[in-house]
């Protein structure tokens, strides 16, 4: 596996300075060219945020290159894993109430205040699994294959990727809570701030519209 730096501050450019085939045409050399290392630590990044500096990026194979990167997405796996834990101890010191609990307590009481701990512990846990699911920690794209692919966490905290190519990806044109674009009918968030969402969203769009104009001409 090919592993090469960035070293950013400042973007090169911003989506609205360049006509979307200017932008396409970008990406595609991004993703297809070998950067020359000696080189690397003279140039800025354009995927980068201003705040993140010498990031290193290993791609899974010479194909797929990495365009996004969420910016909390340790936090966002440290509250999940630390949710987990307290709803796993939630369920098993729970029922201890009934056993070792004040032999004054009814049964019943004990017996209620178990079942409204647990459904506490773990109906905290699935909400914030709700939120969390569509954060995508990371986003890679195939520029000969045309594909996207990414990684989010698992009810438990795992990571799991899902690649899909970029003519089923769908822009939401509004601001919605927890998603940013559709793919396959599931909803994906990523921070739209960023320049690097930024243009990988606009990147989308000029490339369906592309292909539309193409079919319509064709047909």
């Amino acid at each position: 596996m090919d592993m090469f730096c960035i070293l950013g501050r400042k973007p090169l450019f911003r989506s609205s300075n360049f006509s979307s085939l200017h932008t396409i045409r970008w990406i595609k050399h991004f993703s297809a060219v070998n950067i020359n290392q000696e080189v690397l630590p003279r140039t800025k990044s354009v995927l980068r945020p201003a705040s993140w500096q010498y990031r290193c990026m290993t791609d899974q194979s010479s194909d797929w290159k990495t365009v996004y990167e969420g910016p909390i997405s340790r936090s966002v796996k440290l509250v999940k894993l630390l949710s987990l834990t307290t709803a796993a101890a939630t369920l098993v010191c729970s029922p201890l109430l009934v056993l070792f609990g004040n032999q004054a307590t009814s049964a019943s009481v004990k017996t209620i205040a178990v079942f409204l701990l647990c459904t506490i512990g773990t109906g905290s846990t699935a909400l914030l699994h709700f939120v969390t699911k569509s954060y995508v920690l990371k986003m890679d794209f195939n520029p000969k294959e045309m594909m996207f692919a990414v990684e989010t966490l698992s009810i438990l905290a795992l990571r799991k990727r899902v690649e899909f190519p970029a003519d089923d990806t769908f822009v939401y044109p509004d601001d919605r809570a927890f998603s940013t674009f559709e793919a396959h009918g599931r909803k994906y968030f990523i921070h739209k701030e960023l320049v690097e969402a930024q243009q990988v969203l606009h990147f989308i769009e000029k490339w369906q519209k592309e292909e539309a104009t193409e079919f319509k001409k064709s047909s």
